[in-house]
């Protein structure tokens, strides 16, 4: 278990695994999008691929975020001082971005949960599409963060 973690919230780590969502994410944007501009009703398989895709950014966002309480949990910090303050710029970096996926996710799970609001509280279905693209949005935005993210990990010291 030490390994893995170690290895996964390395910046080779989180580099693989911020290409890895990113792929899932253009997939299922270009999936949503496909669905979207069906005629057929697929609203059940938009809302299904979102809300997987909001799940992902909101779990890694969380686990990004507490990147220092992962390495002190497990004991991961077997290091010398010049490299914890190393490790403190990829753990500043992890945090920044982890809250911005979490936000980003949450905000596509937002807009696929009004549509699950019972019609005779508030009827949205006449709102249905312009939801699903602000969730297709933000899905994009997180796109867009992952890529600043991986591009400041790459430049960060490569000696972690």
């Amino acid at each position: 278990m030490k390994f893995m973690l170690s290895k996964i919230f390395s910046k080779r780590g989180m580099i693989c695994v911020n290409i890895i969502i990113t792929l899932i994410a253009l997939f299922s944007i270009y999936s949503s999008a496909v669905l979207f501009f069906n005629t057929s009703d697929d609203t059940a398989r938009l809302d299904e691929t979102l809300d997987a895709l909001a799940a992902i950014l909101v779990a890694y966002g969380v686990a990004l975020e507490e990147r220092d309480v992962i390495f002190e949990l497990f004991k991961l910090d077997g290091r010398t001082a010049d490299a914890a303050e190393k490790k403190s710029e990829l753990t500043h970096l992890s945090h920044s971005y982890g809250g911005v996926l979490v936000v980003l996710g949450l905000m596509v799970e937002v807009m696929i949960e009004f549509l699950k609001i019972p019609a005779h509280i508030v009827d949205l279905k006449s709102f249905e599409n312009p939801l699903f693209l602000i969730g297709l949005v933000f899905c994009a935005l997180s796109i867009q963060s992952i890529a600043k993210f991986t591009s400041r990990l790459v430049k960060a010291d490569n000696s972690l």
